[in-house]
């Protein structure tokens, strides 16, 4: 390997080949041989079809994981300023339902005491769409328009607007609205977590194979064989069957 990457610099001479070879030490073959392993094993999660069908399995089984995390981050319930039309007064506390049929909105009186009062009951089933980002009149007023998003209640009937103390907590509310009504949409967040224990899965599938060289095709399927049962010998006829009986009994 060392004298294959000293090659690769084309030395003009003698001198120079031996000086290349003093550069290129023990370690710096090792670290191109993992870089290159490194390599390999980027391109083989990304083409080898065996891989892509274990991406998919684990994708089902990682979106229930987070479908689940996102569902009990509702539960947990969160504070929320109370928007009014062109600014903020107060404050809220927002909370799913343990039976994820409800969206309970509670006025904050008093944060020191965490006294409460319910404001509104909504059901899950009442809401239509969820809005997010600069598509919500509030944007405005959040410290990137990110934080804001918005839930339509019965097609504009009713809308309950929130800000987000930060990005990340906005898509995990809005990921969770959008698997309680069906909606497809999800959070760059959302996508990113899932790739996240996906690549985390296959690699603990195939940590004992990283290195051995995976072939990227299966091997070819040996013909099945053209009698799958033995061949039957033909039965003697009567005149045999009795001349070897006899041979047998005068032994």
């Amino acid at each position: 390997k060392q004298i294959k990457m000293v090659l690769e610099k084309r030395p003009i001479d003698f001198k120079a080949l031996t000086n290349e070879m003093t550069d290129i030490t023990f370690d710096v073959v090792m670290q191109r041989w993992k870089d290159e392993r490194a390599d390999e094993l980027k391109i083989l999660l990304k083409t080898h079809p065996c891989i892509q069908q274990m991406k998919t399995d684990f994708g089902k089984q990682n979106e229930e994981h987070i479908y689940n995390n996102r569902i009990n981050f509702l539960k947990r319930g969160a504070h929320f300023p109370k928007v009014l039309e062109k600014k903020t007064s107060g404050n809220m506390f927002v909370q799913l339902s343990k039976n994820e049929r409800e969206l309970h909105i509670y006025d904050i009186k008093s944060v020191k005491t965490n006294e409460m009062d319910l404001l509104e009951k909504i059901k899950i089933c009442d809401i239509t769409h969820v809005v997010i980002g600069k598509n919500c009149k509030h944007s405005n007023l959040c410290k990137s328009a990110q934080q804001a998003f918005s839930i339509i209640v019965n097609h504009l009937e009713n809308q309950v607007n929130f800000i987000a103390k930060d990005e990340r907590t906005a898509c995990y509310w809005t990921d969770a609205f959008n698997l309680l009504i069906g909606s497809t949409k999800r959070s760059d967040f959302y996508q990113r977590e899932l790739d996240e224990l996906v690549e985390m899965d296959v690699m603990l599938q195939i940590l004992e194979l990283q290195n051995i060289r995976i072939p990227r095709h299966a091997p070819p399927v040996p013909p099945l064989p053209s009698e799958t049962k033995p061949p039957i010998p033909p039965k003697p006829d009567t005149e045999t069957f009795i001349r070897m009986t006899k041979r047998k009994n005068h032994r």
